[in-house]
């Protein structure tokens, strides 16, 4: 199965996001994931 980048970005933002238990900033959620910083806004 192909998914788009915005697809696999959000997926993996999600799977992340559900495993911590305190906040994280935008920045140290791009840098951790190698998301580009200008998606995080569109999925979260």
């Amino acid at each position: 199965m192909q998914l788009t980048s915005t697809t696999d970005y959000a997926i993996r933002i999600i799977c992340y996001l559900a495993a911590q238990r305190q906040m994280i900033s935008t920045s140290e959620l791009s840098q951790e994931l190698s998301v580009p910083s200008s998606y995080i806004p569109k999925i979260t």
